[in-house]
């Protein structure tokens, strides 16, 4: 019953911002409560409605359609200030995303995982829904199984796959983006970011592992690429899986800007290696983005005391 609540609660709660969301860009509100920040957009799947309406991990998902609209509003409102970044490295990024982003004359910043672009593995989010699938095991089970994995060591998380018995064949619509993917994308002007070798939650790792993670992702990219990598990207990114003093570790291997999941926009003064971002996804809808690309966060709570600032500001404006 407490489960059946909390899931009433979520999509109220899901609604509830969509419709906050209208509200403030329909009534022109957005102009008001936009900010001057810079806004770095998270993305890290777009695919075919058939692929997402299956799949356990809709929240990694926009469809192409949605992506497509969203360019095309991305196009018409984004003044210089709103960057588009994906993370992981997936094959469907060059299918679906990069033929809208070229058509509406967008570039991002895929932020990959090397060991994934070689094929040494797949996404452990992946292996856990198909296990779940083929076990007819629950989307709360699926979850549960997710976190738990983020609590455990590389070695120990690679231990818990293999006894999950998924072969590569049954991953066919999670494969990654391969190298020569990759060069066409910078030849197009877009941007390849490191995002570790094997996705590790650092926070977890020690020293060593860290350095390697970082160091060998980013000679992988020099040596496939041809590219020195300035840009990285925490791998699951919020400020727990984050350890303290990896910034010196970024910094020797060439590292000027990192950026989390964590969600929020880029002001000036910001540490570089804490850059926020605003993630998009497929329950998101235009309102949703314009105003995300506005630096308006619903999802962070309504921005009242903004409103409130600007609102004075506006009537009562300083002599």
């Amino acid at each position: 019953m407490r489960i059946h609540a909390r899931r009433i609660c979520e999509k109220v709660a899901d609604h509830t911002a969509n419709l906050l969301n209208c509200l403030i860009y329909y009534t022109g509100l957005s102009s008001l409560l936009r900010t001057q920040d810079k806004v770095y957009l998270l993305y890290h799947r777009v695919s075919t409605y058939e692929v997402v309406r299956h799949h356990y991990g809709k929240g990694r998902f926009v469809t192409d359609q949605q992506f497509e609209k969203q360019m095309r509003l991305l196009s018409r409102i984004n003044d210089g200030r709103v960057s588009i970044t994906f993370d992981d490295g997936y094959k469907d990024n060059f299918l679906y995303a990069y033929p809208i982003l070229k058509k509406y004359g967008q570039k991002a910043i895929f932020f990959i995982s090397s060991g994934f672009i070689n094929g040494d593995y797949f996404h452990s989010a992946d292996i856990v829904d198909c296990y779940v699938k083929k076990r007819g095991l629950t989307k709360k089970e699926s979850k549960k199984l997710r976190r738990a994995m983020r609590q455990l060591s590389l070695s120990q998380r690679n231990e818990f796959i293999a006894t999950l018995g998924v072969e590569a064949t049954e991953l066919t619509d999670d494969s990654p983006m391969t190298w020569a993917d990759l060069r066409i994308l910078l030849e197009e002007g877009h941007i390849i970011g490191n995002h570790t070798v094997n996705h590790p939650v650092l926070s977890k790792e020690g020293k060593t592992t860290m350095a390697y993670e970082i160091g060998k992702c980013n000679e992988d990219l020099r040596e496939k690429l041809h590219v020195e990598c300035k840009l990285f990207a925490y791998p699951y990114g919020k400020m727990k899986d984050i350890p303290p003093g990896i910034e010196g570790i970024l910094s020797e291997n060439g590292i000027d800007y990192a950026f989390t999941t964590v969600r929020g926009c880029f002001r000036e003064g910001d540490d570089p290696f804490l850059i926020e971002r605003m993630p998009i996804h497929y329950g998101n809808d235009l309102a949703t983005l314009a105003n995300k690309c506005y630096g308006i966060n619903i999802e962070n709570g309504l921005p009242l005391k903004a409103l409130s600032a600007k609102l004075t500001r506006l009537f009562h404006p300083p002599r």
